[in-house]
């Protein structure tokens, strides 16, 4: 894996923290399924009823793995490539084996798959070449999956190159936006230290850095019977310097 696939803490967040995000993805996807199982019910749609309980079992599925297996981020990450794969081939292939279609359904066969590809291509948590990749071909090929005329399918196709750029685009500024945030953390952290520990001026070791080498010194067995010694050294005429350059 090259260096800009490396895996990034996700907006500053812990392994704990990435998948506490991604569990509430999956609960919030299944409710949003329920409701859409309830509205088909009450509505006697059945093909909406047979392609959202088909859907739930997304989330169902997540919500086990998720817990049982995301661990760290980079196993989190590969956990939800699968899960977002599994729910884009459900979407496509469960609807070729539900009957009675007509074209309101097919409509919002459409639009679901256009929301679900621009959601999971827009989430991924840095480009990794082959699990990227994959998904973008799962997407171009699917829309030629779908029950629908080849017109509708060509502007699906469409619909999929522009999103599938724009995911590109948003992800590669996650992998930069979290790489500088880790920079500027490490940088302020060292140069905090610089500041508190050495002189601006001459870049020597200052008074508190000193102070916490002596100490260290005094928690050290084999510094209990040796003598230690320091010489303070007055320099001539060095008050025209602290009042040009500062102390």
């Amino acid at each position: 894996m090259s260096e800009q696939s490396q895996p990034l803490t996700h907006h500053g967040r812990t392994a704990n923290e990435f998948k506490q995000a991604a569990l509430t993805k999956v609960y919030i996807s299944a409710l949003l399924l329920l409701m859409y199982i309830v509205y088909a019910f009450y509505t006697d749609h059945k093909p909406d009823l047979y392609l959202a309980l088909i859907l739930f079992t997304v989330p169902l599925l997540g919500l086990i793995t998720l817990l049982g297996f995301g661990n760290n981020i980079e196993l989190t990450e590969k956990l939800l490539f699968y899960l977002r794969s599994y729910s884009m081939l459900s979407l496509l292939f469960g609807s070729l084996f539900i009957a009675d279609q007509n074209d309101s359904f097919r409509l919002r066969l459409v639009f679901l798959y256009a929301i679900f590809y621009f959601a999971y291509i827009t989430d991924f948590l840095y480009v990794h070449r082959v699990r990227f990749s994959l998904f973008v071909l799962i997407g171009s090929a699917g829309t030629f999956v779908l029950p629908v005329d080849l017109n509708t399918q060509f502007m699906l196709l469409l619909c999929i190159i522009f999103m599938t750029a724009l995911g590109y685009d948003t992800v590669r500024l996650r992998e930069a936006n979290a790489r500088l945030n880790k920079e500027l953390a490490e940088t302020s952290e060292d140069q905090i230290y610089k500041l508190s520990h050495y002189d601006s001026l001459t870049g020597l070791p200052n008074h508190i850095l000193m102070r916490e080498i002596g100490l260290q010194y005094e928690k050290e067995m084999s510094w209990e019977r040796t003598n230690i010694a320091m010489m303070a050294i007055g320099l001539d005429g060095f008050k025209a310097i602290n009042e040009s350059l500062g102390n």
